[in-house]
């Protein structure tokens, strides 16, 4: 299954990078990784164009043969379990590309939610869409080792 992650704009933050780069390198052991960042936009104004040029930005990346998952915080939560089992049937399903997307400040644009089979949300919570990008892949990097019985993640 090949695994990739488009985010909105580039990384800020060491921190970012590192965990990004930790959890793609063991990531690999299951899957193939992709990473893609968008070019910051700078100096517009109005949120609804922002999300809208963003939108455009992720679109020309995405690939049509790709099962493409936004993160909203209004979309499906999981808990770890059901997240590995989510993935797993999309596997099942005949999807061998996931496209995994993390949009800026602002939310996804419409016609990001009209390209995507699914909406996820990490969590109730609300993370900067920086610290998303970690959790999404970390994650990602869990439910495969559900998947493949990998002793990473405890069940209490």
């Amino acid at each position: 299954m090949k695994v990739r992650f488009l985010f909105v704009g580039s990384h800020k933050g060491e921190y970012v990078d590192s965990g990004l780069q930790l959890f793609a390198k063991r990531l690999k052991r299951f899957s193939t990784v992709e990473i893609h960042c968008t070019k910051n936009l700078k100096g517009i104004k109005d949120p609804n164009e922002q999300s809208k040029l963003e939108a455009e930005q992720i679109l020309k990346l995405t690939q049509p043969d790709e099962f493409m998952i936004l993160l909203d915080e209004k979309g499906e939560k999981f808990g770890s379990l059901d997240f590995a089992k989510a993935i797993e049937q999309k596997k099942n399903q005949g999807n061998t590309k996931l496209c995994f997307v993390i949009c800026g400040a602002h939310g996804a644009h419409s016609s990001l939610k009209e390209r995507s089979q699914a909406i996820w949300s990490l969590s109730e919570l609300t993370f900067s869409h920086q610290l998303a990008r970690v959790i999404l892949l970390e994650q990602v990097y869990r439910a495969f080792t559900i998947i493949h019985n990998h002793p990473y993640h405890n069940e209490g």
